[in-house]
This record gives structure tokens, C-alpha cells and sequence, in this order.
């Protein structure tokens, strides 16, 4: 967020202290936020589920996802 501003006001301040966020149904929230996100500005739906990242599974789609965050991130539109 702080080099390309991606997802500025999209977490509240809680959300954004990783400390904070130990429990699953947390991090799924985290992830599924960020998820949407990406879906919309990419305007593509990402084959990965929330629950399978936080469980470790499914690396290629984990992948993929952070790969098409990554576009999103660096596409300069504003998100």
C-alpha cells in the first residue's frame, strides 16, 4: 500500500496490524477483501479460494492471485 497506494481505505485500522489478525475466519476476511478488489480492477474472476490460502494449499492459484494483485498494483488506476 505505501509504494503504490493499492487498497488504500479498504482495511480499517485494526485490519491493518497483522499482529492482530491470528484468527482464520480473520484472515479470510483479509484475503477475500483484497480478492474482490483485484477481481474488480483487473475485471477477471481469480480461481482461488480464501480458506485454501489460509490452509497453505493450492500454491499455483496463491500464486496466481498475487500475480494479478500484483497487475492491479501496478496498473496506475486508482483503487
Amino acid at each position: 500500500m505505501e509504494a503504490t497506494g493499492f487498497g488504500n481505505g479498504l482495511y480499517d485500522e485494526s485490519e491493518l496490524d497483522a499482529k492482530s489478525i491470528t484468527e482464520r475466519d480473520a484472515k479470510i476476511n483479509f484475503l477475500s477483501k483484497v480478492i474482490a478488489l483485484v477481481e474488480l480492477m483487473n475485471g477477471e474472476k481469480i480461481d482461488v479460494k480464501p480458506a485454501k490460502i489460509v490452509a497453505g494449499h493450492e500454491p499455483e492459484k496463491t500464486n496466481a492471485m498475487l500475480q494479478s494483485m500484483f497487475r492491479a498494483a501496478t496498473s496506475g488506476v486508482d483503487s
